[in-house]
């Protein structure tokens, strides 16, 4: 009862303009905890392709929403101080303000004054709480997963100038959910970079096909994409009747034409047999070179050939040809 007849010494609890006031500044704080709320869910799981597009195309808002990407740890404790302060602002202001005005209101009523505090304070509290749940948590949270870059795009500008002005404090958050992790051995992450899962894509790929939205065969070409994970390399190796291969003694002529009549621009090379795979000759090595094509073996041409065991699955496998920029292995 203390803390509630200071409130009302100090006029909260007046009918007047203060108590108004108050509620006023409660629900302002409302709608900013749900603003944070918001803006972390909507970056998260906003599709980052599409914002860096609007961002090329000159979109500010899509810039400032790349950089809190590109910054999750100073973005996560950007959002949480927001969150916290506008919390602590609402308990502050806004409980006490009803808890006054109820009190007030059961006290003309001839609600003896300890009954009537008590309630007066439960059912404020209730209230807050629940006000805070709805529409500081839950409602935003929907509506960022529902329209997560529309959201994103719409709060990234105001959420960038709350970060620069409280850069120290929030620099310090970061700093202390560091080393939270670091004691837990957890590598931070520090960039939003994929949010859908292979099995997410898959089936948006297949709604996109049955909707109309994507060509048969381009479909089935994404959708074994997505599979490479799961295929070996043995299962997508050329059966040995079907390649298409020199000996390291054939002239550059021969090999010009098992390349037009296979229609392939690269050509392995074995010695003696196909069993001992020496390397790959490109097509283009042979159509400029200078001397006599008749004259110049294939040997002369040789590129290396990496070896890859037949368990390695594609998915790895194509990373590494990239990397090596390998076309044959």
């Amino acid at each position: 009862m203390t803390a509630l007849n200071a409130i009302a010494a100090a006029g909260v609890a007046e009918p007047g303009s203060f108590s108004i006031g108050a509620l006023i500044i409660g629900l302002a704080l409302l709608v900013v905890n749900g603003a944070f709320t918001a803006t972390e869910i909507s970056l998260l799981a906003s599709r980052r392709g599409l914002i860096e597009g609007q961002a090329e195309q000159g979109d500010r808002r899509a810039v400032w929403a790349i950089r809190a990407l590109r910054d999750l740890p100073t973005t996560f404790a950007g959002t949480q101080l927001g969150v916290t302060m506008s919390s602590l602002g609402l308990g502050y202001i806004a409980e006490p303000a009803i808890a006054a005005g109820l009190s007030g209101l059961l006290g003309s009523v001839d609600v003896p004054e300890a009954t009537s505090g008590i309630i007066a304070v439960t059912v404020a509290l209730t209230l807050v709480v629940f006000l805070h749940m709805v529409v500081g948590d839950m409602a935003p949270k929907n509506l960022a997963i529902t329209h997560a870059e529309s959201v994103a795009l719409r709060l990234a500008f105001p959420f960038g100038v709350w970060v620069i002005a409280t850069r120290p404090l929030t620099k310090l958050l970061d700093v202390a959910s560091r080393a939270v992790l670091w004691l837990l051995r957890v590598e931070p992450v520090a960039e939003h970079k994929l949010v859908h899962t292979p099995e997410e894509l898959a089936l948006v790929l297949t709604e996109s096909h049955v909707r109309g939205m994507i060509a048969g065969q381009d479909a089935r070409m994404m959708g074994a994409a997505l599979r490479l994970s799961s295929i070996d390399a043995e299962a997508a190796m050329t059966s040995r009747v079907d390649i298409a291969a020199v000996p390291d003694s054939a002239s550059v002529t021969a090999l010009l034409d098992l390349a037009a009549a296979s229609g392939h621009t690269r050509i392995p090379v074995y010695h003696e047999d196909l069993d001992h795979i020496t390397g790959v000759v490109h097509i283009k090595d042979a159509l400029i070179l200078d001397a006599n094509p008749d004259q110049v073996t294939v040997a002369e041409l040789l590129r290396p050939i990496a070896a890859v065991p037949e368990t390695r699955d594609l998915e790895h496998l194509l990373r590494d040809m990239l990397d090596g920029r390998q076309h044959v292995v």
